[in-house]
């Protein structure tokens, strides 16, 4: 029965075949674009979300004034990170990254350079709060001495090729030489750290132990504990300026912390968690060009309103042509079809040209997508192999199934 169904419902688009070209193409392109931009919002809304312990990992920023306009930092004083590990048990594990601009680079036995456009320091500690996959080399050590480097996969295929990299050099700036300790994969493109191709080790850095709490150059990243609540860690930077910062400030200033709070400057500290880095901050000293989540909410609407569009064009085109299948309904009832023969006909038919449309929309996205790409500045791909995109896009399916029954009866 299902068979006979689906054959006559075939034989009527294509005795219809004009009606059905606009019903069907003018709704594939509503959903392909109402796909095309769940698939943006979808990726913006994943950013960091793939690290183990992303629900965890927070960053210290700083609020400063001091004589002049107010900054917004998205990094911290260099002692900070290990305080907070030594004094308050809740921090499980902290790291730093300090970001030194772009590089000059080359193999030793090479005369070409290669300019790297960002050169990040960071501590030991650093594969402790982000899980980043390791295809080369020991996690604990690589970064433990001074002039190391880690490599990502992308540029270690860069420098060396197919060679192993491990334990060969490289010169930055043409002077100073490091030596490769370890190869791990590529930071996704969904993570607001998806630049960091060359790690060099903190212990490089002279700066890295100047224990100054006026000098904020270090993003500075920590794990709590389960069950710590932030918004009580939080509360802990009240102490660490009383303690740590306040002293500072005497001997620098010979002011005290309130003399600075009465004359209108002040030093605060906040934390921001990972997942929410990318789409609800945009501070000084970020390490990438951040999003926004008016956008991510704009594009949201809009693909609601498109997918509404294309139902209910779907949904006119099917009553302007109800009063021309009248008569069919009428043969068919003479012939003896019942109310629930009929109405499992027109649905049949329903679902035929909802999937085809499905269908084509698909096709229709991915030709688009590296336009849609360069548009938006992303890598965005459509996730063939995924379970849940097949599932949204049968639910896609079934709402145009369910807006066009509406119009049979």
């Amino acid at each position: 029965m299902i068979k006979n169904y689906l054959t006559i419902a075939w034989r009527n688009v294509r005795k219809h075949s004009f009606y059905s070209f606009l019903n069907i193409f003018g709704l594939s392109l509503g959903l392909a674009s109402c796909l095309l931009i769940t698939l943006y919002v979808v990726g913006e809304l994943s950013y960091d979300r793939f690290f183990e312990n992303a629900d965890r990992i927070y960053r210290v920023d700083a609020d400063i004034k001091f004589g002049g306009p107010e900054m917004k930092l998205a990094v911290a004083s260099d002692p900070m990170g290990h305080t907070l590990k030594r004094d308050y048990p809740q921090v499980e594990a902290v790291t730093r990254l300090r970001e030194r601009g772009s590089y000059l680079v080359r193999r030793n036995e090479s005369a070409e350079n290669l300019t790297e456009a960002m050169v990040v320091f960071a501590d030991s500690t650093f594969f402790d709060v982000f899980s980043i996959p390791f295809l080369a080399g020991d996690p604990k050590t690589a970064l433990t001495e001074p002039n190391t480097l880690m490599l990502s996969e992308r540029d270690a295929e860069k420098y060396f090729g197919k060679e192993n990299p491990i334990g060969k050099t490289l010169l930055l700036d043409n002077k100073d030489t490091y030596r490769v300790t370890g190869v791990m994969q590529n930071i996704p493109a969904n993570s607001h750290m998806s630049n960091l191709n060359m790690l060099g080790s903190m212990a490089t850095l002279e700066e890295s132990r100047e224990n100054s709490w006026g000098s904020h150059n270090f993003n500075t990243y920590l794990v709590l504990r389960e069950g710590v609540d932030p918004r009580q860690f939080a509360k802990n930077f009240d102490v660490v300026l009383e303690k740590y910062v306040a002293p500072w400030v005497k001997g620098i200033m010979g002011a005290t912390m309130e003399d600075l709070e009465k004359s209108g400057n002040y030093l605060r500290y906040s934390l921001t968690p990972l997942t929410e880095i990318h789409l609800h901050s945009d501070r000084v000293a970020e390490l990438s060009t951040n999003g926004n989540i008016q956008y991510v909410s704009i594009f949201s609407v809009v693909a609601i309103f498109l997918l509404l569009i294309a139902c209910v064009n779907f949904m006119n085109l099917a009553t302007a042509r109800s009063s021309n299948r009248a008569r069919e309904v009428g043969v068919r009832k003479a012939l003896g079809s019942d109310r629930t023969s009929l109405i499992s006909q027109f649905l049949t038919e329903s679902m035929l040209l909802s999937y085809i449309s499905l269908g084509l929309a698909l096709v229709l996205a991915f030709l688009t997508m590296p336009l849609f790409n360069q548009l938006a500045g992303k890598e965005i791909s459509i996730p063939i192999f995924s379970v849940s995109f097949w599932v949204v896009l049968l639910l896609m399916g079934a709402i145009l199934y369910y807006s066009r029954r509406g119009t049979r009866w």
